[in-house]
């Protein structure tokens, strides 16, 4: 149906690397969370591959943890800026 919407909630841990790949072929849009604190690890450097082989799939990436105690929303979010970028993904904000 064209007026549909399938979300597809993937987990992070390397087992579900292929659900991921497969998934990816069948969005518009893939939002990539990453956590505050932790910043861009192996499973979104993941993604971030599988991406660049599906270019008409739009990415919003948002952050998570954000209320933690011990987060620097300004420096979180300037480190994984810089992460994004070391892996080719510019940030608007």
């Amino acid at each position: 149906c064209e007026d549909s919407v399938t979300f597809f909630d993937t987990p992070g841990h390397s087992a579900f690397a292929a659900m991921r790949e497969n998934c990816s072929r069948l969005t518009d849009i893939v939002t990539v969370v990453i956590a505050a604190d932790d910043g861009v690890m192996a499973q979104t450097i993941e993604v971030l591959e599988i991406l660049k082989k599906c270019p008409n799939v739009q990415m919003v990436v948002a952050m998570s943890k954000c209320d933690k105690e011990d987060v620097d929303i300004k420096e979180s979010t300037q480190r994984i800026s810089n992460q994004l970028l070391e892996h080719g993904v510019m940030v608007e904000e």
